[in-house]
């Protein structure tokens, strides 16, 4: 399904890639931020370090933070114009498709049957494709990073973490696997609502 759908990105590559790369820093900068407020706490205010450790952390937080803005902004920017021209791209190549059917073709997968396809399918194969640019790659990297900021700050703290994260995963699975009936009959209601 997938290989299907790839040529309807294909003009919008660049910003395909550059989406989930801008994510993954976001998520890097986001995770270096509690050990930097870690450093004021146990070197800056109870350590030796004094206010030059302080100031260090501070300007280093505020500068993380605008990179960790910048690159969510222009990530979720890139995504939207990447999932954006893969909705144009797939109406555009339905509604030529469509017009080559015949009207036994027309008659047989019924009008509303093909404007559901046309409208409520093509957005959510496109918030498909933004949320995946975004989610498919943020939750694996926080996960990972989280792990090693975890091994390194407090190794029986990882332990709950990765006990966690399967049950997490079996959980969403599960969730996954409920809400598809509910979407054919979501569908079947939307073909209704149209005729």
């Amino acid at each position: 399904m997938i290989k299907k759908l790839l040529p309807y990105l294909r003009e919008f590559r660049r910003e395909a890639i550059f989406s989930p790369a801008l994510i993954v820093l976001e998520s890097l900068c986001e995770l270096l931020m509690p050990l930097l407020m870690a450093m004021i706490i146990d070197d800056g205010l109870n350590g030796s370090g004094g206010i030059r450790v302080i100031l260090f952390a501070g300007v280093s937080l505020l500068l993380l933070s605008c990179v960790s803005m910048y690159c969510g902004a222009s990530a979720a920017r890139y995504s939207s114009l990447a999932s954006q021209g893969f909705g144009r791209n797939l109406r555009a190549a339905l509604f030529s498709r469509i017009q080559s059917f015949s009207f036994a073709d027309i008659d047989r997968f019924s009008s509303a049957s093909l404007i559901t396809r046309m409208t409520n399918d093509v957005t959510a194969l496109q918030n498909t494709v933004a949320m995946s640019l975004r989610m498919l790659v943020r939750a694996p990297v926080q996960m990972l990073s989280a792990l090693v900021v975890c091994l390194f700050l407090n190794a029986r703290l990882t332990l709950v973490l990765v006990f966690f994260i399967p049950l997490m995963c079996i959980i969403v699975l599960l969730l996954m696997r409920s809400t598809r009936r509910l979407f054919e009959i979501f569908q079947k209601k939307i073909d209704a609502l149209n005729s």
